[in-house]
């Protein structure tokens, strides 16, 4: 009777322990990976601009904090969110050199920042980041 209870408190041990370890690295890593998309989303966020005369003015993109979150991502090995932040890293800056040239107006521009926005704010983390070994 004492063998079959020490057998099962020692069970409920090891299992609570596992399930534990287990489930902090899950939220751990959802974390750290919303995390990084927030910070390349309020890279996107901060972007202000104004029509003066045929070109725009823009200011405030965090280029660099865009580019970090797309690094920190990769190192997460979580590829494709880090070439998809990445290539809408690309786009803003092709994007703002054209709109500050005058080759595309405030309008055109802001439908380019919408559409990186729901871009990144769209993306999700690898599912193999549910697994004990970790993500791909």
């Amino acid at each position: 009777m004492l063998e079959s209870i020490v057998i099962g408190i020692l069970t409920g041990l090891v299992t609570g322990v596992l399930s534990g370890y287990y489930s902090g690295l899950v939220v751990s890593r959802t974390s750290r990976f919303n995390a990084l998309i927030r910070d390349a989303e309020r890279a996107l966020k901060n972007i202000e601009y104004m029509q003066e005369g045929h070109r725009a003015k823009i200011w405030g993109f965090e280029r660099h904090a865009m580019n970090r979150a797309a690094d920190d991502l990769a190192a997460d090995k979580q590829v494709n969110a880090s070439v998809t932040v990445r290539s809408q890293l690309y786009v803003m800056i092709r994007e703002i050199d054209r709109a500050e040239r005058g080759e595309i107006d405030v309008g055109e521009f802001e439908k380019l920042i919408e559409t990186a926005r729901s871009v990144v704010s769209s993306l999700r983390a690898h599912p193999r980041v549910f697994k004990p070994w970790g993500a791909p």
